[in-house]
């Protein structure tokens, strides 16, 4: 007879099951599952919102980028490094700083 698969999916789902059952012990199953209160918390909040896949993982990447470059900023660049492909960060920060009045770092031109 061959193991029987158990998945994380699976096992998250059986922990709500069970957590959800009237008298649950949150703190034991937790710690029967291996898992943190915490954690336990998130899947059952996950569960009871409704979301259409509760058990899934979600994207740690954040939804926003506070230091990202303006697009015309990132646009001006790009101009300027298309008609003078050799020039570097510092030469296309210097023109771009003369010629339009846009500060940008020099590093920032050469990632960009």
């Amino acid at each position: 007879m061959p193991w029987e698969q158990v998945t994380v999916m699976k096992k998250r789902e059986e922990f709500v099951l069970l957590a959800r059952q009237e008298g649950a012990n949150i703190s034991h199953l937790c710690r029967s599952f291996g898992i943190s209160r915490k954690t336990g918390y998130k899947w059952l909040n996950r569960y009871a919102s409704g979301q259409a896949d509760p058990f899934d993982d979600h994207s740690r990447r954040p939804h926003q980028s506070p230091r990202k470059s303006l697009t015309s900023t990132e646009d001006a660049v790009l101009e300027v490094r298309q008609r003078h492909p050799a020039w570097d960060g510092r030469k296309i920060a210097y023109v771009l700083w003369r010629d339009r009045q846009y500060q940008v770092a020099p590093s920032t031109v050469t990632k960009l």
